[in-house]
């Protein structure tokens, strides 16, 4: 508690503030120190007394119970602070000295009920006008990204619209409704070769998970449920006693897209899981839905530079399944020229603001200078074409796009929304950091170990460190199927760092020359809108409800 006082004392102080004005802060801290050390001391004499008096009395049935709830409340301490070892100490402590009291809270069932909903209008169909003073998620316009409670911001103003226009999307009054009859299964998450897998859990026979859903929500991936399940019946799922622990489900009902939903049951949590369905074409191509519910935004005890923990409700969004490639964005340039050929030169990827172009304009088209375009162009051409930098590689089409800033990102974000018509924009951060950790807490997109062979780093490849395809290392996916978030490319968010002061945007993931250890979900970094890099570039997410 006194921490979590510190750090409220700090929240509002700028980084770049004086030492004067901190002054106030650090005394927080001091005083947290302090009221830690002060609780060390009153654990040790409160253990030392106990100990004496069970060494005289070793069956007190008081003197044990206390012993056993001291013991417990060090344990939830240290397991909230990702202590491993001062967790399973102090819970051995606690087993050994509990006569009973404590049985239910050592075992930390929770309860599990599980309702399905699905969005009776057909907004995400047939799309409706949506009115300008709409177009805010999260605080922020998906479009220009402007903090929309913050000071005046005109930059990229041009692309809010002024005028209503149609997008597939619903509106804040657009309710979903229950769904009943929807098949339910549940597998547990197991760590197996240091990733998380979802396991069949011990439980009576029943009907298999049908495999068509399993095609449709684990292509190509290592993550596919081992087994049938545990089937639960049909929605609605009453409540019942459940393990505590990570746990997938797997909705199906005829006349919708099946759904993958992780859920976390917390110590003796009691968890209702309301998962929404999607009828076919709600979903837009190449996206995945992460399920509305809370999470853990930061927190992460293993990163010292994370925020304080922040559990957070977020409503359904998707998410892309891939970061925007080289070929997606090509494509993007060439549409472009066609209106403003200069405006697509100026977004061509590059190696640093302003420099030139690292792919060679050839009328109105953008080829990704790959090594069979270099060898099939004119010499002239093939020359203004640059390799990747500090990789000295040919481009490939599949690889995720480089060298692009924020306000290319917007841009590519605004045109594909033009194309679907859907409400397309860049993700905000705590889209990102839940699609890529799910709700239970995890360091990784794939559990809580690093390695390098999960994802791309810069020991990943088995020569010199490289850019990948996006479909390459398929462990570096995250609880609901998102690809490509532990490695591999840097992705720009659509909101700015409103902390610091700076007019900065976030952007989270790491690179392909970066660490594996720093492959944390909860990683997070900023740059100026203008900021071009050779690890940077981007991923889309689609708004389900405004």
């Amino acid at each position: 508690e006194a921490g979590v006082l510190a750090r409220e004392a700090g929240a509002g102080m700028k980084p770049s503030a004086a030492p004067a004005a901190k002054r106030g802060v650090w005394e927080a801290e001091d005083r947290a120190k302090a009221l830690e050390t002060e609780s060390i001391e009153a654990f040790s004499a409160a253990s030392a007394g106990l100990a004496s008096a069970l060494g005289n009395a070793p069956g007190h049935a008081g003197a044990r119970r206390l012993r056993a709830e001291l013991h417990w409340e060090r344990f939830l301490e240290s397991d909230e602070a990702g202590d491993a070892g001062g967790a399973l100490l102090n819970r051995r402590l606690a087993e050994r000295f509990n006569d009973g009291s404590l049985d239910a809270a050592l075992k930390g069932d929770g309860v599990l009920s599980v309702v399905a909903r699905a969005y009776p209008c057909r907004c995400l169909l047939e799309g409706r006008d949506v009115r300008p003073e709409e177009l805010a998620v999260l605080d922020t316009h998906p479009w220009s990204g402007r903090w929309l409670s913050g000071p005046a911001d005109d930059r990229q103003r041009d692309l809010e619209p002024a005028a209503p226009l149609k997008l597939r999307v619903h509106a804040r009054s657009c309710e979903p409704r229950a769904v009943t009859g929807a098949g339910v299964w549940a597998f547990r998450l197991e760590e197996r070769d240091r990733v998380l897998v979802p396991v069949t859990p011990p439980g009576p026979a029943g009907p298999p998970v049908p495999a068509a859903a399993l095609d449709a929500l684990f292509p190509g991936s290592p993550y596919r449920p081992a087994g049938p399940g545990l089937h639960l019946g049909n929605t609605p799922v009453a409540p019942r006693a459940w393990p505590m622990g990570s746990w997938l489900l797997v909705i199906a009902q005829d006349g919708y897209d099946p759904a993958r939903a992780p859920v976390l049951v917390q110590r003796q949590e009691s968890v209702e899981a309301e998962v929404t369905l999607f009828r076919p074409g709600e979903v837009p191509a190449g996206t995945v839905p992460v399920r509305a519910g809370k999470f853990l935004f930061q927190g992460d005890p293993g990163n010292a530079y994370t925020e304080p923990g922040d559990v957070r409700f977020l409503d359904d969004v998707f998410i892309s399944r891939f970061p925007v490639t080289c070929r997606d964005y090509s494509e993007f340039l060439g549409d472009l020229a066609k209106r403003d050929p200069a405006e697509a030169a100026r977004r061509a990827p590059r190696e640093s603001p302003g420099a030139a172009a690292s792919w060679a304009q050839s009328g109105n088209d953008f080829p990704v200078p790959t090594a069979e375009w270099r060898k099939a162009a004119p010499a002239e051409l093939a020359a203004r074409a640059k390799p990747l930098a500090y990789a000295g590689l040919d481009w490939l089409e599949e690889w995720p796009v480089f060298g692009v800033d924020w306000t290319d990102a917007a841009a590519f974000a605004r045109w594909r929304a033009e194309r679907e018509g859907r409400l397309v924009c860049l993700p905000h951060e705590v889209w990102w950091e839940k699609a890529a950790r799910g709700p239970d807490r995890r360091a990784f997109p794939w559990g809580n170990v690093a390695d390098p062979a999960f994802s791309n780093t810069h020991v990943s490849q088995p020569e010199s460190m490289r850019p990948a395809r996006v479909t390459e290392f398929p462990l570096d996916e995250s609880p609901y199927g998102v690809r490509g978030m532990g490695g591999n490319i840097q992705q720009w968010a659509l909101n700015e760092n409103v902390k610091t002061g700076r007019r900065w945007q976030m952007i989270r993931g790491i690179s392909w020359p970066q660490s594996h250890a720093q492959a944390r979900a909860s990683y997070r970094t900023a740059g100026t809108r203008e900021y071009v890099n050779f690890t940077v570039g981007l991923r889309l997410a689609g708004v389900v409800r405004l």
